[in-house]
């Protein structure tokens, strides 16, 4: 596997050396062509493909190598790109197959903005090109960047902003991921945990959309800035800068948090039977990551698409819902423990302002952790008195609320083992050799606990009604 991040580099810098893009053009012209629009030169100014030519797999092969005198994007031309109106067919087929995204679509009468939106942005050669690119090339990630799109639209609709700002929302949602293009696909389509290079260099796909969108002009300045920070958190534990809610703006905080609620959705929910609306536990824990105004619209987009909540028990019966969630539940407890050994690493560490920001992405699950509740010795007693399979109605419902809180304190704390590997391999950690290994050893034993908190699973398969794939 090629890993094209190297310690010590700035992240704009591991930006700039992503490649991955010819490559993908270079598939894409087996069956639509790709067209070189002038010479294609080297940054000496050697000619690699002479102007009017189709590029071919040797060729691709032949840039790899090389620095571009100007990006490949630029200098060539796809025969077949994407229209508004296809965008908006897709997007459709995407509700159709999302039951309740669709329903949400409806109870908020947002059919005739989203034509409108589509009916007035206007995407450039280049900007169709990529959108065009992802659609065939990762096409999940493209199913998502519509519904990321979507989503924002509505949201900032909802946040009472003015057309313009909704029809940018749309389009900093539509090319939000987009620089996955240029990102070597082995890094990608990676299983299991990134090395910390590697993470870093996923990362930097902010960075090559903000670069993409920069470069279409003032037109999108604001979308360029919104996909730049749609991974910023307002606590600061965010990237690439770990910007915190004063210095950050209200459209990067509207993808971020559609893009976060899509994530779970899609990903986390795809398997079994539950909803939009099912993602109230996730908003709760992270009503202090967003902008709370932005959360409230979510809220409130959530609230009027009459959606219910689920029951759907994945563990089976309830006597083995309860029995996770005190397993789970003592293993939280734990995390906490390691979580309060980071702060006091932070601060013996005070000349190292890298431990400080690995704190500063910690506390806050150390915070979701404790103030949710469900570690409360009172919450154990509790759940010892449940265990029969007679619970119904609102009891069970808090069962499967907690057990979906707990899902997302999980995924948080696998984020944390993430970042301190990073941390630990970084050349820019000062700490002590001492304090070092304790990082290793706190990421290590919440690895344990991820490992040892697996809760049982039933396989829902969520049916969906048409297929959005061409």
């Amino acid at each position: 596997m090629q890993d094209l991040s190297t310690a010590g580099e700035s992240i704009e810098d591991v930006a700039r050396r992503q490649n991955g893009y010819a490559v993908h053009l270079a598939k894409i012209n087996e069956s639509n062509p790709v067209i070189s629009t002038e010479n294609i030169l080297n940054s000496d100014g050697v000619l690699l493909v002479p102007e009017g030519t189709r590029i071919s797999h040797d060729q691709t092969q032949n840039i790899l190598k090389h620095k571009l005198l100007k990006p490949i994007e630029e200098q060539v031309v796809l025969e077949n790109i994407i229209s508004n109106d296809k965008i908006l067919q897709n997007i459709t087929s995407l509700l159709n197959s999302y039951p309740d995204m669709g329903q949400i679509h409806e109870r908020l009468n947002f059919q005739t903005v989203l034509k409108e939106i589509l009916g007035k942005i206007s995407l450039n050669h280049v900007l169709a090109q990529k959108i065009t690119v992802l659609s065939k090339q990762i096409t999940h990630e493209y199913e998502k960047s519509l519904l990321v799109a979507w989503f924002s639209a509505l949201i900032a609709k909802e946040h009472n902003e003015e057309n313009s700002f909704i029809e940018e929302s749309f389009v900093a949602g539509l090319f939000h991921d987009i620089g996955f293009l240029h990102i070597s696909r082995d890094i990608v389509t990676k299983k299991g945990r990134y090395t910390a290079s590697e993470w870093r260099t996923v990362q930097c796909h902010v960075v090559i959309g903000q670069l993409l969108l920069k470069g279409v002009g003032s037109k999108y300045s604001n979308a360029s800035e919104a996909i730049l920070e749609h991974h910023e958190r307002c606590d600061g534990s965010g990237y690439p800068v770990g910007k915190t809610d004063s210095n950050l703006d209200i459209m990067g905080q509207i993808i971020g948090i559609s893009d976060s609620i899509l994530a779970v959705r899609i990903n986390r929910f795809e398997n079994q039977k539950r909803n939009m609306k099912d993602l109230m536990p996730y908003l709760h824990m992270n009503s202090e990551t967003h902008f709370r105004s932005v959360y409230d619209s979510v809220c409130s987009v959530l609230k009027q698409s009459e959606l219910s909540q689920t029951q759907i028990n994945a563990c089976g019966t309830t006597a083995d819902l309860v029995a996770s969630l005190k397993h789970r539940g003592s293993k939280l407890k734990n995390a906490v423990k390691l979580l309060m050994k980071l702060f006091v690493i932070s601060e013996l560490e005070k000349n190292c302002s890298s431990c400080g920001s690995l704190f500063k992405v910690s506390e806050p699950v150390m915070s979701m952790i404790t103030s949710s509740g469900i570690v409360l010795d009172e919450i154990f007693q509790w759940l010892d008195t449940l265990e029969d399979d007679l619970v119904t109605g609102d009891t069970l419902a808090e069962l499967i609320e907690m057990e979906l809180m707990q899902e997302e304190l999980y995924w948080q704390l696998s984020r944390v083992c993430r970042i301190i590997d990073e941390f630990t391999a970084s050349s820019q950690n000062i700490c002590s050799p001492d304090n070092q290994q304790e990082y290793m050893n706190i990421s290590a034993a919440i690895k344990e606990i991820l490992s040892e908190g697996k809760a049982p699973r039933l396989n829902f398969k969520y049916q969906k009604e048409t297929s959005s794939k061409e």
